[in-house]
């Protein structure tokens, strides 16, 4: 069974997490840091308008603000929390969150969606749609604008979520993080090679 198949809801894996275990349930996650730069107000509104029947809310948050969102979703139904998870345990989780507050934009890298895309899955963003992250990764996410009020966009999400957009925004994912794992390699090659080339002209003098 190839990762694409491993990563779909409804399929199985010897490597999957019992938490993961539902396939038949569309994962949401919340995994890392919580801190200044990041919307709680965002991730409050996943929590109350969850639909349990057909999502599951998995959160692994630390950080600043990670003990007032664990407080908040505590006993929640569809929430589980969990202290943390591995990394190559992401791609079990379907659609990543991610967030940056207002006036973090471009300071700050919202890096949840960037692991989420190198794990092969997609990721919901709430912030600013002119951020480099959402510019270069928009094909695997969805956006929350700042522009529209939370609490609207994340139903709307829900009502308008499609499990067939889903698969497309998990195959645009594959299909970037093999173009950034690519050009990573060539940057790596690129800069061995700029060394040799010192290297030997030091040796010749």
């Amino acid at each position: 069974m190839n990762e694409q198949k491993m990563n779909e809801p409804g399929s199985v894996s010897a490597n999957m997490p019992c938490w993961a275990a539902d396939r038949s349930k569309v994962y949401l996650g919340y995994c890392g840091n919580l801190g200044e730069a990041h919307s709680l107000e965002f991730l409050y509104a996943i929590v109350d308008n969850l639909d349990a029947d057909k999502f599951a809310l998995i959160l692994a948050p630390y950080g600043a603000k990670s003990g007032l969102l664990k407080k908040y979703a505590h006993g929640r139904r569809g929430v589980t929390m969990l202290p943390s998870i591995r990394r190559s345990h992401f791609r079990f989780i379907d659609i990543h969150l991610a967030s940056l507050s207002k006036g973090w934009t471009n300071v700050c890298v919202p890096s949840k969606t960037v692991s989420s895309v190198c794990a092969g899955s997609a990721f919901l963003y709430f912030g600013d749609e002119h951020s480099d992250n959402w510019v270069m990764l928009h094909e695997a996410g969805w956006l929350l604008s700042w522009s529209e009020n939370v609490e609207a966009g994340v139903k709307k999400f829900f009502a308008d979520f499609r499990r067939e957009e889903l698969a497309q925004k998990k195959a645009a994912a594959q299909r970037i993080a093999a173009q950034l794992n690519a050009e990573k390699a060539k940057a790596f090659h690129e800069i061995a090679n700029k060394i040799c080339e010192l290297s030997k002209g030091k040796r010749e003098k």
